[in-house]
Formats: structure tokens, C-alpha cells, sequence
């Protein structure tokens, strides 16, 4: 039999990860410590609340795991279905209801067939439709073009729209779509390397914004849809000079925000609880490290900076009637860009047996649940779903100390693989190196043992009272 292509325009991906030698420190790390030198002692008070989390699987063939979204109760996601008919596979809209457990599942209906365009961008909007750009494969002698179309959650058309010549506005620097997001009312946002290109409900352009702007106040492409009148402009000629001293204030955080960015690029867009759309952006080059975290104001095409700190290489999400949720592969956290450092901390993703750095995104239901999609070992996906309950509903497990010097995180899957399966002993990993470095353990050593890895080997040896490794 011969193998099946794969779609134009997608890329199957396949992780891959070295396993059996993090079990097999673990397991020495266990023999040490049920031998009764690594028994944890309960430090913190009972929290008022936890997180237990269910695993659920993912179905379908091919799933984009990196694309699926919360949507009200539901997980929405694409996967490629084989259609043996036309000999080419087919994009399925996946709806897996958070409540029944029931997953339902619908074929894109693309006008022109499944040949004819490949998805190159999409995203869910709370409401679980989708909307994608699309790049068409043309017959000969003809151009290929872009496509802005969004579908019903069962696979239904409502519209498609050719947007080549905005998105190809500057040739020389090539098509370059970073992100996409949709805002409370479906306007559409599209973002580019230098601006974020603007849409209405109906996918028809309504102008650009980019970082300049938040510094300007003025849009770098404002297209109106009525001419103003002279009465109009005069009102708005007086609401300019009479700004609040706290709207100056605001001027005065959008210039000290784009002054400290000589070459700004866009780097993503977000979508609060509240339905706003946020852009980030930094210094070309340095994607992910950080920067400036920017309002989009649709009606006025302008910024209004919010936060100059916003935290690089983290994933946020909507917090429902609020503004996000953070998760930064350690733990999730509220996140009000305009008072950062009053977000609290709702979970550990280790308290939940899950190792942060397989979350590959993330998102909070209507009824207050977490769903975490995770990749797993074998390169598929699972689903977690993750349901807040008092500390005596959770299971009851004797706890054990793994500890180490640094370097924790190289650990947590294996430790998440044993505290799934072990019914009756559950592994908390801890740091050291902190302690040592400020002279030594709080109140003695964590029961006469802690662990640490060699450079070279990754071998775990116990460190008697005197520091030497035995």
C-alpha cells in the first residue's frame, strides 16, 4: 500500500522525547527514599481549595493540538480525516463538550473543495466558530491568493474574502502572519510583522494599527466607511483639547512604552475575558523575551499601552468576565496587565501531576474548570481537565521529597508517570540550591537526604551530614 501525502500547506508534527532514563532516576530516588531517609514532612497549611485534574483522550487523526481553543464548555480542534473518495484528506471541525464527555465532528465545507486551499492560519471564537486565512493553489499561469473565511461550528461556510493585497501591502518584506485573534463583537484582527490589519463581523478591511500608533495616537491605514461632517469634526476637535489629566497620563505611558523600542515588532495577539483584543510587541529580533502588552482600540485605531513588562515565552488565555489567566510552565496565575503584581496564583501544575512544559495550551470554561491540552509522551495529545474541590475530597497520598540541587524540571515527567500510577505514595520535587547558598537547610536537612545530578553522568547520589556523596 502506498503511504498517503499529506495535505498541502500543513506540516505533521511528531514530538519526540528521550524516555527511560528519567525513570530510571526516579526509581533510585524512590528506593532511597522509602528506605526512610527522604519521608516529606507537611510544611504548609491545608489550602481552602484544590485543583484534580481528569485526563481525557483526544480523537481524530492528524489533530493540530497546538490549535485548540476553549470555546464556552467545549474543545474546539482541527484534524485531517482521509477521504477516501477524492483521494485527499478533508479539515474536521472537533467539538468535545466538557460536560457529556460527547465529541462531535464536521467537515470544513470549502466552496471550491479541499485541493483547492490550504488553512496557512486559524482561530476559534468564543462562540467555536472558525475563522482562517487561507492561500489557494491556482491552476497554471495564475496567482495564488489569500483568503479570509470563517465557518459555522458544523463545518458551514459563512464567507470568503480575498485579502491578498492588504496582507501583501509591502512585498519586500514578504508575507508574514504572526497571529490571529477575534474580539467580544467578531471583528477580526490579523497580525503582521509591523501592523495588525483590522476586519469587521462580515471579514470586510476596516484599516491597521501598529506599534507606531501608540505612541501617535493616529492609525497607520484608517479607512472610514461615511465622510465626516464639519459639525463632527469640530466636536472632535474639542474633545482633544479637552483631555483629562488622566487621559494625558495615558499619552504619556504610550510614549514612554514606544520610546523604549527602536525597531518594534509584533509578536502576538490575546483576547481578554472581557472580549478586548492585546497585541505585544519588542525589539525586532528578540521575540519572546518580552515587552510591551498594548489595547487595541478598534474604533479609533490606536494603543493604549498597558503594561511595559509583559512576561515573554508565556502562555495566556481569557479569564471569563475578567481579564487572563498565565500560565509561565510552573503555575497559573491571574493576570491583570494594570496590576501585575496582585495576580494570584490559582495552582501548581505539579500539585496537578502535569509538567508544565507539556501544556500546550490552555483555557477556562463557563463553569470554572482549567483544560489543559498536553502532549504526551508518545507525541499525541490528551486533554486535562482540571476541577476545583476541598482538600479532603482529594485522593489521600503519603507524600515524598525528591530532592535536588537545581534542574527540577528535568525530572517532572518522570515524576508525573509515578504519581499517576502509584495509588498509595506521591512525589513532590524540591529545589535546594537556595538553601545551600544562604548557608545551609531551614531547621536541618529535609530528613538526612537530599539528591543531586552529577554534570556528565546525570547520576543521583545521596549526600551524607558531611557533604560528602555516597
Amino acid at each position: 500500500m502506498m503511504d498517503k501525502e499529506y495535505p498541502k500547506g500543513t506540516e505533521y508534527r511528531k514530538w519526540r522525547r528521550p524516555c527511560g532514563a528519567g525513570t530510571v532516576l526516579l526509581c533510585m530516588a524512590l528506593l532511597l527514599m522509602l528506605s526512610g531517609c527522604g519521608r516529606g514532612k507537611e510544611e504548609d497549611a491545608a489550602p481552602e481549595g484544590i485543583y484534580v485534574p481528569e485526563f481525557i483522550p483526544i480523537e481524530g487523526e492528524y489533530v493540530d493540538y497546538d490549535g485548540a481553543r476553549v470555546a464556552g464548555n467545549h474543545l474546539c480542534y482541527l484534524s485531517f480525516s482521509w477521504n477516501e473518495e477524492i483521494q485527499y484528506y478533508t479539515q474536521v471541525i472537533n467539538r468535545l463538550s466538557l460536560e457529556e464527555r460527547t465529541l462531535s465532528s464536521f467537515p470544513l465545507a470549502w466552496p471550491e473543495g479541499p485541493q483547492a486551499q490550504a488553512a496557512i492560519e486559524y482561530t476559534f471564537g468564543a462562540d467555536g466558530c472558525l475563522y482562517v486565512i487561507a492561500q489557494t493553489f491556482p491552476g497554471e499561469g495564475e496567482g495564488s491568493e489569500l483568503l479570509l473565511c470563517k465557518f459555522q461550528p458544523e463545518g458551514t461556510q459563512d464567507f470568503s474574502r480575498r485579502i491578498t493585497e492588504q496582507l501583501r501591502k509591502n512585498p519586500e518584506e514578504g508575507l508574514s502572519i504572526e497571529d490571529m485573534e477575534i474580539d467580544g463583537q467578531d471583528r477580526i484582527y490579523i497580525a503582521g510583522k509591523r501592523e495588525v490589519c483590522l476586519y469587521d463581523g462580515q471579514g470586510q478591511y476596516q484599516g491597521a494599527v501598529s506599534p507606531e500608533d501608540a505612541a501617535t495616537g493616529q492609525s497607520s491605514s484608517n479607512q472610514s466607511t461615511s465622510d465626516q461632517t464639519g459639525s463632527d469634526q469640530t466636536a472632535s476637535d474639542q474633545s482633544t483639547s479637552d483631555q483629562s489629566a488622566s487621559d494625558q497620563s495615558v499619552s504619556e505611558k504610550r510614549v514612554l512604552g514606544q520610546a523604549s523600542i527602536a525597531n518594534p515588532a509584533i509578536d502576538g495577539l490575546y483576547r481578554d475575558g472581557n472580549g478586548k483584543v492585546y497585541m505585544s510587541y519588542g525589539e525586532e529580533g528578540q521575540s519572546g523575551s518580552g515587552g510591551i502588552l498594548a489595547e487595541i482600540n478598534y474604533e479609533d485605531k490606536n494603543l493604549t499601552i498597558v503594561c511595559t513588562d509583559y512576561p515573554g515565552g508565556s502562555l495566556i488565555s481569557p479569564q471569563p468576565g475578567e481579564s487572563f489567566l498565565l500560565q509561565d510552565r510552573t503555575c497559573v496565575r491571574i493576570y491583570d496587565p494594570a496590576a501585575v503584581e496582585e495576580g494570584e496564583i490559582l495552582f501548581a501544575w505539579m500539585d496537578c501531576d502535569i509538567a508544565g512544559s507539556s501544556v500546550l495550551s490552555f483555557g477556562q470554561t463557563q463553569d470554572g474548570r482549567i483544560a489543559a491540552v498536553l502532549q504526551t509522551q508518545d507525541g499525541h495529545g490528551e486533554l486535562a481537565l482540571l476541577t476545583k474541590v476541598s482538600p479532603d475530597q482529594a485522593a489521600q497520598k503519603e507524600t515524598l521529597v525528591l530532592g535536588v540541587l537545581t534542574g527540577g524540571y528535568n525530572y517532572e515527567p518522570a515524576v508525573v508517570r509515578f504519581n499517576r500510577s502509584n495509588e498509595k505514595y506521591r512525589v513532590v520535587l524540591k529545589e535546594y540550591y537556595k538553601s545551600l547558598s544562604q548557608g545551609g537547610f531551614p531547621g536541618g536537612s529535609p530528613g538526612g537526604l537530599y539528591l543531586r545530578r552529577h554534570a556528565g553522568d546525570h547520576s543521583l547520589r545521596r549526600i551524607s551530614g558531611d557533604g560528602d556523596g555516597t
